[in-house]
C-alpha cells in the first residue's frame, strides 16, 4: 500500500514528511515528470524511508531525483556511517529492473540508483 499523496503524484511531499517524521534535516531536489508510474515513486520513496528510519534524529542529508530519459535517478546522501547492509527496498527497486548501489565513506553514505520508466 502506498501513501496517499504518492498515488496522487505527490513524490515530493511524501519526500518531505517522510524526513519530517524522522527528524533528519534534508535538502530535497525533485524534479521529475508527471506520469511517473506509483509503483516506480513508491520504489523510491521506500528507498528513502529505509535511509531516513536508519539515520539518527539531527543527521544532515541530501535526496536528489530526476528525470532521465525512459528512467528515474535518485541519490540519497546522509552524513552518517549507515553501513553497506541491503534493505527491503532494495529488492523492490531490482524488482522493477532497477539498480542499486550503497557507497560509505568516512561518515557519509549514498544510496544511489536508477529505474526504467515505461514510455
Amino acid at each position: 500500500m502506498f501513501p496517499p499523496l504518492l498515488e496522487a503524484g505527490g513524490l515530493v511531499a511524501e519526500l518531505r514528511a517522510a524526513a519530517n517524521r524522522a527528524r533528519v534535516p534534508t535538502r530535497i531536489d525533485v524534479t521529475v515528470e508527471n506520469g511517473v508510474p506509483t509503483e516506480t515513486a513508491g520504489a523510491v520513496y521506500f528507498c528513502a524511508l529505509d535511509v531516513f528510519e536508519r539515520a539518527p534524529a539531527g543527521t544532515a542529508a541530501t535526496m536528489t531525483v530526476r528525470s532521465e530519459e525512459a528512467a528515474i535517478s535518485f541519490e540519497f546522501v546522509v552524513e552518517t556511517d549507515l553501513g553497506a547492509e541491503r534493505r527491503p527496498s532494495h529488492d523492490r527497486i531490482e524488482a522493477l529492473d532497477g539498480t542499486v548501489t550503497i557507497t560509505t565513506e568516512g561518515h557519509r553514505t549514498s544510496v544511489a540508483g536508477s529505474l526504467p520508466v515505461a514510455g
